[in-house]
């Protein structure tokens, strides 16, 4: 069980690490954006778009890195007085009732717009390039 452990938190550390530079990524391309819209008065129409994609996937993919170095943000005026063993036993038990029922209720509830979007290729509606959002749903 340790062994798996170590190769999970090694996992989520590597795409956590990863998926991080999707922030210079992001800046470059909100820079971009700022520089032609402003300064060369040719605003693009894809640089939204691409925002929003890219900090979705940021959110999202850093979110398994963020718990596993235990930088999740919560309320620690009693949880932090409590021994490690009970921390863990009120985390696992959190967890089992609230995490994993919530999580696969979203993944069910979502499937049915997932699979219309996919249908008919979905795009973007935000913008007049019409960026393809079916593979992202």
């Amino acid at each position: 069980m340790e062994r798996y452990i170590r190769f999970a938190d090694s996992l989520s550390a590597w795409f956590g690490k990863s998926f991080a530079w999707l922030i210079i990524l992001m800046t470059l391309g909100m820079s971009y954006e700022v520089f032609v819209r402003y300064v060369l008065n040719g605003p693009t129409p894809w640089a939204l778009d691409v925002s929003f994609i890219m900090y979705g996937t940021l959110f999202m993919m850093g979110g398994a890195y963020t718990l596993s170095r235990g930088g999740h943000v919560r309320g620690d005026f009693l949880y932090r007085l409590w021994p490690v063993r009970v921390q863990a036993s009120v985390d696992f038990v959190l967890y089992i009732i609230f995490f994993f029922p919530g999580v696969t209720a979203l993944i069910l509830a979502g499937w049915k717009y997932a699979s219309r979007s996919w249908g008919y290729a979905e795009v973007s509606v935000n913008s007049p390039a019409g960026i393809p959002v079916f593979p992202f749903k």
